[in-house]
Formats: C-alpha cells, structure tokens, sequence
C-alpha cells in the first residue's frame, strides 16, 4: 500500500526536523514524505535542503493548516496515494506507528468492512494522553466499540489531523478538508464528514508525541484568534458533519469555551467572539 504522509509548515524548523526524521525512520515505509510550505521564511526552506527526498509544495499565501492539509492531501490524491497520513509538524511519531495503523486496518476488516481512517494515540510530551488530540467515540455503535475495546482500539465518530491515517478513496468519497476554515475544527468537520456514515478507530499501539507548548488549550490566550474558533464552530455546527445528537455535543462543547473565554479575558474579549458568531452565521465556508 502505497502511503504518502502530509505535512504542512509554516515557521518550527527545529519541530519540523524532528518529525521528518520520525517519518523516514518508520518500519513501514513511507513512499513520499510531502511538506507544504505555508508562506514559510527562508530558514525553514533552507532546512529541507538537509531532507533532499522530502518533496515540497510551496504556497505563497499562509492559509492555515486548513489550506495546507487541502493541498497536501490533493497532491497526494494526484500521485496515486493509497493512503494518506496527515501530521502537524510539532507531532512526532513513534518508529512502528504507522506501522500499528495498517495491523489495525488489517485486524478490523473483517468485522463491518475497510476503516475509512484511523487515528493514533497522541501523547503529550509527559507520555499521557493529550486531551487535545483525544478522539469522539462512536456511541452509534455500541457492539463494535466493545468489541474493539477488546483489540487495544477504539470505534471513533471523529479525530484530530495530528496521526491521522485516511484512505484515498474515502477522501474521494467524501471530499478533502475545506480550506475556508483556515484554523480550527476543519478537522473535526473532515473526519465527522467521513465517519457520519464510515468507519474509524483509535490504535492504542500507534504513538505520536504533540509537542506542544501545554498540555489543554487555554482559550483565553487565543485572543483575537479567538474568531477563528468561533467562527469555525458555528459552520461545524450549521454542517452536515454531524446529526442531532453530535451538534448537541458540540453545541455544548463551544458554550464551554465561550464562558473559558471570557472568564480569562475578563469579558474583554465580547467583541472578537461576536465578530466570530456573526461570521458564522452569515458567511459559507466556499471551498
């Protein structure tokens, strides 16, 4: 199976070394490694220069991991990609996770049929879990998720770029991310697109540090960014990504990062979340 990983960048060269060194010393080959170049500076084009086999896709404009993992991905599609392993470029993966990701496809074929994606087990830098990266279980299926408990895996509704492993023709299926999101639950969108009526698991065996800055997103550092969240979370929930039930969720999930917000900006930062829930409310996200 012929699999290509998806790296989009912007200005961590010193984390991108890291985990393009992880991505060639995998035990399952990688067939390209393709990094796109998010408006990145000199440095981290000078920086490739040490990895001669990685490709690379420049794009002029920075258009967020959004636009980087839709370009990627399409790049990918184009050159006859199997799979597609999607990772940040502070995410730094285990020498056998990928391969632990295709023993899962394997193990769980037969149970309803080829997974659509599978996601690994993301850590923090401390070794735990990191509750970023954690994924929604699919309580739709209450069999195959006890049933995939007993394996070491975990039947998913949806799950973060960081470790994911897509196949080819379920992107085709269902379409790539959409680069109109810029930053912020395009993932979420993705995968619960994906897996609204496919088949995803978490594989406990399959390991990538995140290495990032903490361990939880503090909200109220988001500042003005802050709209992007709550923009993107209003077109996550006007989607068809999810049913009911899943909106409810989030829908409660994005109250809880509203009251975050403005408790740990002492209600400075009403404006930039207005500004996100109208733009929510008023625009697409056109692809």
């Amino acid at each position: 199976m012929r699999v290509w990983a998806v790296v989009p960048t912007h200005n961590r060269p010193s984390l991108l070394r890291e985990c393009l060194e992880a991505l060639q010393k995998q035990t399952y080959p990688i067939e390209r490694i393709l990094v796109v170049l998010n408006a990145s500076p000199p440095e981290v084009k000078s920086l490739l220069a040490e990895f001669p086999e990685v490709e690379r896709l420049e794009l002029e404009q920075n258009e967020g991991s959004a636009g980087g993992f839709y370009h990627g991905m399409r790049r990918a599609l184009e050159q006859g990609a199997d799979w597609v392993w999607l990772m940040d470029d502070d995410g730094i993966p285990h020498s056998n996770a990928l391969e632990k990701l295709l023993e899962a496809e394997q193990v769980t074929r037969p149970w309803r049929g080829p997974a659509d994606l599978l996601l690994c087990r993301v850590v923090w830098v401390d070794g735990q879990i990191h509750p970023m990266n954690f994924p929604l279980p699919d309580w739709r299926r209450p069999g195959l998720l006890w049933k995939a408990v007993r394996y070491g895996y975990l039947a998913v509704r949806s799950g973060a770029w960081t470790g994911m492993l897509v196949r080819s023709q379920s992107i085709l299926q269902h379409g790539l991310p959409n680069p109109a999101y810029f930053v912020w639950c395009e993932d979420l969108e993705f995968s619960g697109r994906v897996l609204r009526r496919g088949l995803g698991y978490w594989v406990h065996d399959s390991v990538v540090v995140h290495k990032t800055s903490q361990p939880t997103a503090a909200v109220g550092d988001y500042g003005e960014r802050f709209f992007f969240e709550a923009r993107n979370r209003v077109w996550l929930l006007r989607s068809k990504a999810f049913g009911g039930v899943g909106k409810f969720y989030w829908l409660l999930h994005f109250m809880g990062e509203i009251v975050a917000y403005l408790w740990q900006t002492r209600l400075a930062g009403w404006r930039t979340l207005a500004r996100g829930l109208w733009a929510g409310l008023t625009q697409s996200p056109k692809k």
